[in-house]
């Protein structure tokens, strides 16, 4: 109660003394905009030139009316950093991921700001090399984020971004891993991202637009090249769409989306590295989302929302690319959302949504059998991967789950022997034991009758009776999930009698994409009119 009684009581504080500081007022300065031919009025577009000493002067004062209101609350903020601290453990080694021969790995270090990544070659026993430790790039730099590592095919050479503005426009360099040095020719300027074609010695990279940092061209390099002779292979003209470039499953083409919210293009290249441009697969429709890969032979896989908002799957030869010549691999359920799907020669792994709940469903390709992932606990957030993915041989898939009261656990599972090994769980340091909490699933009618899901997490023994603190989390735009998986700073509220709710609100995706249509735009009241 002790803990309970100092957190209340600092809030009520902060809340009484409100009134003594006054909070400092942006001044209006108009400036006149003109945008899809209307003349728009803003008074606050100076605010847009964080440079000036005007903008930074009027952030030095809003954090100083910050500091002022909650000054009182200075004790209880440390005593909250320390107990989130004192759960993890400041120094720890990942687990090893196999990729070509090769185990890679990061540490954390108590004192250092950045993880560093090693491998060994085949084994753990193996010599220790250093792939990239980012504390020795950032000595002097007031500011510095590893965007991207990205190694080559061949394991034998890393491109790493680094971002010195926080903007993520990166400068790509070039190191030969074994010897740990640089390729002192080769670095690639004011890039959004880069991938390697499978010949080991082209890239592709994304540019951004000046001032929007939309991604609308994407250019061919070879390395010792120097920039200015780099390929242009595609470009958007239309400031809605950007552009991304992702690897096919079969690693035998790029797949280029230009795209934005509700509407996609694909195109597709060979990943050799050979210069041809980009064959365009499916044109751009509006309110027509889908997105293609290849897995062997002469077929294109396509998810898409085409005739199903929940999203389908089908296939067709990749030279019918006409709509009717798709075949259902999975067909349309307007109670289950697909979020991804991926294939070995064998088995087909579908992330799938019904009701809130995420779940993993394998398919046997050979037997038509289906099996759903049961982590044996409720309420939980998924996800799968593989290591060193080959469609042809990969059969071992790992897993990672948890809820609001388990922390993660890391499983291999075995596709043809059904066997499952537990290789991970995360450690919570202190007293914490997750048979002190519980978890369940309620649901609020809102105003038009639609029952909205609510994850609850508090102390075991705490009784329901509408009086206790409550903290209420949610999320409800751009389709975005709210996930149920296990947080740590959680437990200082539970600790403290509170309880902790996660509202799966329309606007998200958590029913299927109708729940996210149903609050947006026109909709968008709908995302708060759960009854109180």
């Amino acid at each position: 109660m002790t803990k309970l009684f100092l957190f209340i009581s600092i809030l009520f504080y902060v809340n009484g003394v409100a009134q003594d500081y006054i909070p400092p007022v942006a001044k209006k300065i108009p400036s006149q905009l003109i945008i899809h031919g209307d003349t728009v009025i803003d008074n606050y577009f100076w605010l847009r030139d964080k440079y000036s000493p005007e903008v930074i002067n009027h952030l030095y004062a809003e954090n100083a009316y910050a500091d002022n209101m909650m000054k009182q609350s200075n004790f209880l903020q440390k005593v909250l950093y320390e107990e989130y601290k004192s759960r993890k453990r400041e120094n720890f080694t990942s687990l090893p991921v196999k990729r070509k021969g090769y185990l890679y790995y990061s540490t954390y270090e108590k004192g250092k700001d950045y993880p560093i990544s090693y491998r060994k070659k085949d084994t753990l026993n193996s010599k220790i090399v250093t792939v990239l430790d980012p504390n020795k790039l950032a000595e002097g730099q007031p500011n510095l984020a590893v965007t991207a590592m990205d190694i080559s095919p061949n394991q034998q050479w890393l491109y790493y971004g680094v971002d010195t503005k926080g903007n993520r426009v990166n400068t790509f360099y070039l190191k030969y891993i074994d010897t740990d040095s640089l390729y002192k020719t080769e670095s690639i300027e004011s890039v959004l991202s880069i991938i390697w074609a499978q010949d080991n010695k082209t890239i592709y990279y994304s540019k951004p637009e000046d001032k929007t940092l939309r991604s609308y061209r994407i250019y061919r390099h070879i390395i010792g090249r120097p920039m200015m002779e780099d390929e242009l292979i595609i470009e958007e003209l239309d400031k809605t769409f950007q552009l991304d470039i992702r690897l096919s499953s079969s690693k035998k083409y790029f797949i280029i989306s230009s795209s934005k919210t509700k509407s996609t293009e694909e195109y597709y290249l060979p990943a050799d590295g050979s210069g041809l441009k980009p064959t365009m697969f499916l044109k751009r429709e509006p309110g027509v989302v889908s997105n293609i890969d290849h897995l062997n032979e002469d077929e294109f896989v396509i998810t898409t929302n085409l005739n199903a908002i929940n999203r389908r799957v089908a296939k067709t030869k990749i030279n019918q690319p006409a709509t009717s010549n798709w075949k259902d691999i999975i067909p349309h359920n307007p109670n289950i959302l697909i979020e991804s799907v991926d294939f070995t020669k064998d088995y087909m792994i579908v992330s799938e949504k019904e009701n809130a709940q995420k779940r993993i469903r394998i398919v046997n390709l050979k037997t038509n059998e289906s099996e759903i992932l049961n982590p044996g606990i409720e309420n939980y957030d998924i996800s799968t991967s593989f290591e060193d993915y080959d469609y042809n041989t990969s059969t071992v898939l790992k897993y990672n789950y948890s809820n609001l009261i388990n922390p993660s656990k890391t499983v291999l599972y075995d596709l043809v022997t059904k066997e499952q090994k537990v290789i991970q769980v995360d450690t919570i340091l202190g007293d914490f034991k997750s048979s002190n909490y519980e978890t369940i699933r309620i649901y609020a009618p809102a105003r038009d009758g639609a029952k909205v899901p609510i994850t609850l997490v508090y102390k075991k023994g705490l009784v329901l009776n509408g009086k206790n603190p409550f903290l209420l989390y949610s999320y409800g735009s751009y389709g975005a999930p709210n996930t149920t998986g296990f947080s740590a700073s959680t437990i200082s509220y539970l600790d403290r009698g509170f309880v902790f709710a996660i509202a799966h609100i329309r606007g998200s995706n958590d029913l299927g994409n109708q729940w996210y249509e149903n609050g947006k735009l026109f909709n968008k009241k709908n995302w708060r009119r759960a009854r109180r």
